[in-house]
């Protein structure tokens, strides 16, 4: 029994770094490495890039959401029903979010824009014309 006693005794005094801390890190990657090294030492994972701001000459990248209206204001552009200030107006549109100027309106503009475009569609022709000048205000003003 004293055998097992000095052997154990000798493979701990032999094996100083068994008794080492042991510490959990995430490295570079992300995957998860264990270390004798403190976590703060280990290289962290590179942030990654903050998106690039679109340039002047760049186009704007049509979303799926965007497509999506797109293709509903060009079935009312083409409707028999819709009034010619309406047909007017989903043109407008189109081309403004097309070339991106939608995306880079405020909330109260694009509320805005949703009012005007209801009136588009009111029985009175005055109304409408009001509706397309003030639609086309509101995007030649951004």
């Amino acid at each position: 029994m004293r055998a097992h006693f000095l052997i154990a005794a000798g493979l701990a005094f032999a094996c100083p770094d068994a008794s080492a801390q042991l510490y959990k890190c995430t490295n570079e990657e992300g995957k998860t490495v264990f270390s004798d090294q403190r976590c703060d030492n280990m290289p962290k994972k590179a942030e990654p890039a903050a998106a690039a701001k679109p340039k002047p000459g760049d186009r704007y990248q049509v979303t799926a959401e965007d497509q999506e209206r797109i293709r509903k204001l060009e079935k009312l552009s083409v409707a028999k029903d819709s009034s010619a200030e309406q047909k007017s107006g989903a043109i407008l549109e189109v081309s403004t979010i097309r070339s991106g100027q939608d995306s880079r309106m405020s909330a109260d503009d694009h509320a805005k824009r949703d009012a005007i475009t209801k009136e588009l569609a009111n029985p009175d022709p005055k109304k409408r014309a009001q509706a397309l000048r003030d639609l086309r205000m509101l995007y030649g003003g951004l």
